[in-house]
This record gives structure tokens, sequence and C-alpha cells, in this order.
């Protein structure tokens, strides 16, 4: 006689993060239009939204601008980057408003952004033992705007098209 024997199991193991735990996510945008290139020769970018976060664990969202090589190109010192805070003390999603400048480095050429990498970094730090549950998540939403407008000389944007 002959037996068959069919098995469906799921195995759910809880995480909770200890000392060295660090989780990097980078998601690239590919093709970005010229016209940033140009705004942000001219004029900083900022990111607003909205963020909540549920993990126990803050996170550091960045943005890495880079040029048509590949090469990242450099923004000033402590541009780009901010923390979202971990969740509250009660477990509830802890929301935060984001506002992140953009702000070119001085001598540095802005001309060729092709893409951006957004960057969120996620380590223990006071989150070191509390659990984290399938139902955990981090949600938000961008907007890019140019915070103190811009001038332009269309003579100039008019050459530069020419040439």
């Amino acid at each position: 006689d002959e037996m068959v024997l069919k098995a469906d199991y799921e195995l759910a193991l809880p995480l909770e993060p200890g000392e060295n735990f660090e989780i990097v996510y980078t998601q690239e945008i590919p093709d970005i239009p010229a016209v940033v290139s140009q705004i942000l020769s001219y004029g900083n970018l900022a990111l607003k939204g909205e963020f909540e976060n549920s993990l126990p664990f803050q996170l550091e969202l960045s943005f890495e601008l880079h040029d048509s090589e590949g090469r990242i190109i450099e923004l000033a010192e402590g541009s780009g980057k901010q923390t979202i805070p971990s969740r509250n003390l009660d477990g509830s999603p802890a929301e935060f408003d984001l506002n992140l400048s953009l702000i070119k480095k001085p001598g540095v050429d802005v001309s060729d952004i092709s893409s951006m990498n957004i960057v969120v970094t996620a380590n223990s730090g006071d989150a070191v033992g509390q659990p984290i549950n399938e139902n955990d998540y981090v949600v938000g939403n961008l907007i890019v705007v140019v915070p103190d407008g811009i001038t332009m000389d269309l003579n100039e944007l008019t050459s530069k098209d020419e040439e």
C-alpha cells in the first residue's frame, strides 16, 4: 500500500532588534527631469511631507542626487537628511511632518542631475529588545517645493538652449 502525506505550514519568528541591528533600504528614482537641475542651480529645493511610523526605532531618511555617470552630487553639509521618530511610548504610531532641504554645495556642478536615491536607514538604537510585528509600518508622502522661489533671466535660458 502507498501512503501520501501532505503538509502545509507557516513559520513565524518574532523579530526583536539586537544591539547591531541595522536595515538600509534604497529606492532609486530614475530619469529626473532636467528642470530639477535648472532649479537647483538657481536656488534650493525642499521636500515636504507627512510620515507615520509604527516601528519601535527611528529612521534616518536621506536623499542622494546622482549625475548621468552615477556619481553622487555632493550637497551642503547636513543637507538632504532628516530623522523620522519611532512609535510613541504607548505603542501608537508617531506622526511626523517632514521638511527637508536639498541645498547645493558651493562650487559643485548640479547641471546634470539624472537620478535620486531615497535611502532609509533603521538601526536598533533605543529599540533593543522591542518586538516588531507584522502590522508595523512606515507610510509617508512627499512633495518637492522651491522654498524661496527662483529668479531667472529668460535670456540666459534661451542662450543655453541655443548652444
